[in-house]
């Protein structure tokens, strides 16, 4: 049972006991709502519901409880980015509210403000991407649902927010002639069976990167994409793949086939000359290779990616997008939406059909040969 006494004009102090612990607090106004307010802590009681009022902020609950409770069981890139968005865009707006005093229009103010000009946190000009402003969403409902969870909170603030539509940053892509002069440009350049790999598979720049020669059989023509080289605060580092159907299986067309057994040659050429070099490639050895040897950083890759279509004078895009041309390119081809979304391995189906069915290996090689025979064609025009 508990009670109620006056601490000063329209101040009144509530007393309850949950659970074995009592708690108290302060009411200002009639003394009606100091007995509505003790009512309803009664009530909540009564069926379980009650969550006692805490005086951890949002800040204190992100970083020291939530991040560090998730820590062990996620992907270090994965805590990287939610401790980045934390620190970014949560914190500095909503960081310092105590936790239990969040409303909905707190949360739904910062992702609107969010969707405004002026709230990068990189300091350009410009809005931040709609995915972006998502995710902000996606890491506080997480957070929240674990307070709810922990019974720290009664609910989740976050799930009663929304984000307004906006247009997606449209992806550029390269068509089958841009493509091919890129391909005539950088065909003395070292990072040349990189690009071409990603160009002819849709491969993630990690995953190509980190293709193994153990990973590729180039009699069955099939590649194996289990890891990728990533970086992970500023340092390239191997990880398993990111969802199951990231770990894949698929095939590889006979001109990349024909080009990687040219690539392997020269590697074999080139690590004649290392005394400590007794047998290559063994399953372990990176296919891609910097001259001095060990894995290439992606984020120098990017770099020259860069600096070489601006040589080239090409429509600008960036490395990722290389993977959208490769999957723009088979859709005009006709291939359907469910084998190139099985081909890029999409975590989301979504992302290209509605209904996910499983797709035969000879299909998916059938969709490349088609990506391999608009290539000779295109290959043959620039020879006339």
């Amino acid at each position: 049972m508990g009670s109620i006494r006056r601490q000063g004009k329209d101040s009144w102090e509530i007393r309850w006991c949950a659970n074995g612990e009592r708690g108290r607090e302060t009411i200002n106004g009639k003394k009606s709502s100091a007995k509505n307010r003790l009512a309803e802590i009664e009530y909540k009681i009564a069926n379980g519901t009650f969550v006692p009022p805490t005086k951890i902020t949002l800040a204190e609950f992100l970083e020291k409880q939530w991040l560090v409770h998730i820590k062990p069981n996620i992907r270090q890139t994965t805590y990287d980015s939610y401790e980045s968005t934390i620190r970014n865009h949560i914190n500095p707006t909503l960081g310092k509210l105590t936790l239990t005093k969040i409303k909905p229009l707190d949360i739904q103010q910062l992702l609107t403000d969010k969707q405004g000009d002026g709230s990068r946190a990189d300091g350009e000009s410009g809005k931040l991407s709609p995915t972006t402003v998502r995710y902000i969403r996606k890491v506080l409902r997480a957070a929240l649902n674990k307070a709810v969870k922990w019974r720290i909170i009664a609910y989740n603030a976050a799930i009663q927010t929304e984000i307004t539509e906006q247009t997606e940053h449209e992806h550029k892509t390269w068509n089958i002639k841009q493509i091919f002069q890129f391909l005539d440009h950088t065909k003395n350049d070292r990072l040349y069976p990189v690009y071409l790999t990603t160009i002819f598979t849709g491969m993630r720049r990690g995953e190509v990167l980190g293709l193994r020669w153990g990973d590729i059989d180039l009699e069955k023509r099939t590649a194996l994409i289990s890891q990728a080289l990533i970086p992970v605060k500023g340092k390239p580092t191997i990880s398993n793949v990111k969802t199951k159907n990231g770990l894949r299986k698929i095939p590889l067309s006979p001109y990349l086939i024909k080009a990687l057994k040219h690539h392997l040659t020269l590697m074999k050429a080139e690590r004649r000359g290392e005394n400590n070099i007794t047998e290559y490639p063994s399953p372990d050895d990176f296919v891609f290779t910097k001259i001095e040897g060990g894995f290439y950083d992606p984020n120098y890759v990017s770099r020259q990616f860069k600096k070489t279509i601006e040589a080239a004078g090409l429509l600008k895009i960036c490395f990722h997008e290389l993977r959208h041309s490769h999957a723009t390119i088979l859709y005009a081809l006709g291939v359907n939406d469910r084998l190139i979304s099985e081909r890029l391995g999409h975590a989301d189906v979504k992302f290209t059909i509605n209904t996910y069915t499983h797709s035969e290996p000879d299909q998916q090689a059938q969709a490349i040969l088609k990506f391999d025979e608009l290539f000779e064609q295109q290959v043959k025009k620039e020879s006339i």
